[in-house]
């Protein structure tokens, strides 16, 4: 296994939940239900806690300085589109 650093990775750490957030919140807009954005909201900070507390974690013991690297220049969910690269 490697750490992927290209695509969606080279602008956020995460996109695949952000992504999955994305989703939860267009319905809740779609159906006018606060329920699925309180849904939304909750998946957010439960994905948040586990992505904190275990994943990067578990990165770093694997990849080490190319992993804290990345975080250094990544963010983890708000998406910073860089020009020419």
């Amino acid at each position: 296994m490697r750490l992927v650093t290209v695509g969606p990775y080279r602008h956020v750490r995460n996109p695949m939940n952000i992504g999955e957030i994305m989703v939860v919140v267009a319905l809740a807009g779609w159906f006018g239900s606060a329920s699925l954005l309180i849904y939304a909201l909750l998946a957010w900070c439960t994905l948040h806690g586990f992505i904190v507390a275990w994943q990067e974690p578990g990165h770093l013991q694997k990849w080490g300085d190319e992993y804290a690297r990345y975080c250094k220049t990544v963010n983890r969910w708000t998406p910073a589109l860089r020009r020419g690269k």
